[in-house]
């Protein structure tokens, strides 16, 4: 998938996917997915960002448009809190800029 979009900085990234008694978890890309994934086909796996670093560190535009992705995603879910009110103002309107552009 990482290829696919790119994508070589792949330590950041994982496969997510819901178990069969709701919990979110991590995909080993180690093991085989069949072992892994219970219940049957089709399986709805997402790719998401599993480690977090500096923005300075991340070297690929593409990286940081899924680190983007990642954060808009869990905020639009409800699963990103954010109880500062100012900063949730100040989140929202960076993503509306990094969408929309400056106005």
């Amino acid at each position: 998938i990482l290829s696919h979009l790119g994508i070589i900085e792949s330590d950041y990234f994982g496969l997510q996917y819901s178990a069969s008694k709701g919990e979110v978890l991590w995909l080993n890309l180690r093991n085989p997915i069949c072992r892994q994934l219970g219940g049957t086909a089709p399986y709805r796996l997402q790719l998401r960002v599993k480690f977090f670093v500096q923005p300075h560190f991340l070297l690929q535009d593409s990286t940081r448009h899924q680190f983007f992705l990642n954060v808009k995603h869990d905020l639009i879910s409800g699963d990103l809190h954010c109880p500062d009110t100012s900063q949730l103002v100040e989140l929202v309107s960076l993503i509306a800029q990094a969408e929309f552009g400056d106005f």
